[in-house]
């Protein structure tokens, strides 16, 4: 999703994305607060491990 428009996608629907696959829910927050609490979909990448993660992500 990093297209513009996708922006206005409503919060009901990147969540239904997320748990079909269709989307990915990344968790930027530190993995103590992950550990607390999250998406079941979401994938924890704490913000300052994204550069060297981003590999990680699929392009498709």
């Amino acid at each position: 999703m990093l297209e513009s428009e996708d922006a206005a996608v409503p919060r009901k629907e990147r969540l239904e994305r997320a748990a079909r696959g269709d989307a990915v829910a990344i968790d930027v927050r530190p993995a103590l607060e992950y550990a607390h609490g999250h998406l079941s979909s979401a994938i924890s990448m704490p913000v300052e491990t994204l550069p060297a993660r981003l590999g990680e992500l699929s392009k498709e």
